[in-house]
């Protein structure tokens, strides 16, 4: 082989070992970085020439980059977050409608149900305890029913009973109408990122179709979207497949189950 021959290869080999560097030290920068996976450079020989009546290769050269992502936990991180945002809004519908009833066990040492003593379990101002103080009157009026103050108490009784039924009434109408206005922000919430997704998967497939290892960016951009689009709603994430040569295409499909069982396509 020729000087410059042996040069060019040289420069190839130092080239690629230069990437090298470079992305161990992007690597080292990213490390708190939860949506940065790690990166590799990939190496191929070279293409093959003619030289001296022999076969040769040229030098050692950078074939792109490749994740060290697994599939799987990727996939595993979007179920586990779906969960966990599913639960989150469980939690909060029901405290909310825990403080609309005020209700809460003020000892919960207590083991017992409805009563009259002052020590009750029950929250004043409660639903319960209103319900509660009700039918005590009540039967402090089947012991004394020509009492007029015992026929007074029952009165307020049944007043307070009425109020309090009126206010979680109106509590309760606010609650439903804050998570019909959630649900139409979420909505709008999920077709923005679902929009996001779908442009990501066309930078994914446009820069791997030129042979150039994987558009690690792309991919990493793509995953914190899925994370971000689990916690509102539960997905189903799958490699796209070529239906001729059965190689994935470089896009995702992104599922939700209908109410019958079936997948339905959200990228279509």
């Amino acid at each position: 082989m020729s000087l410059l021959g042996e040069i060019n290869k040289t420069s190839e080999a130092l080239r690629f070992h230069s990437k090298s560097a470079e992305t161990a030290g992007k690597n080292l920068a990213h490390v708190n970085d939860e949506s940065y996976a790690r990166q590799r450079v990939v190496a191929r020989e070279g293409s093959m020439f003619s030289g001296n009546g022999t076969l040769t290769t040229s030098a050692l050269e950078s074939a792109g980059l490749e994740h060290a992502r697994n599939v799987l936990i990727d996939r595993r991180v979007i179920g586990e977050l779906s969960d966990s945002a599913a639960l989150e809004a469980e939690k909060e519908i029901f405290d909310l409608l825990e403080s609309a009833l005020g209700e809460k066990l003020l000892n919960t040492n207590i083991n017992s149900g409805l009563d009259d003593s002052y020590e009750s379990i029950l929250s004043p101002g409660s639903l319960a305890r209103a319900l509660n103080d009700f039918f005590n009157a009540f039967q402090e009026l089947s012991a004394s029913p020509n009492e007029p103050t015992v026929k007074h108490e029952l009165l307020n009784r049944v007043k307070g009973l009425v109020n309090r039924f009126n206010e979680a009434g109106t509590s309760i109408d606010e609650i439903e109408s804050d998570i019909n206005s959630s649900v139409k922000s979420g909505v709008n919430d999920v077709n923005r990122i679902l929009g996001q997704i779908h442009e990501v998967n066309k930078l994914v497939r446009r820069f791997e179709l030129q042979d150039q290892g994987q558009a690690t960016t792309y991919r990493d951009r793509r995953q914190a979207l899925l994370e971000d689009l689990s916690k509102f709603i539960d997905i189903k994430v799958e490699d796209d497949i070529d239906i001729n040569s059965s190689e994935p295409t470089g896009f995702v499909n992104v599922y939700v189950q209908s109410s019958n069982g079936n997948k339905l396509n959200l990228l279509k």
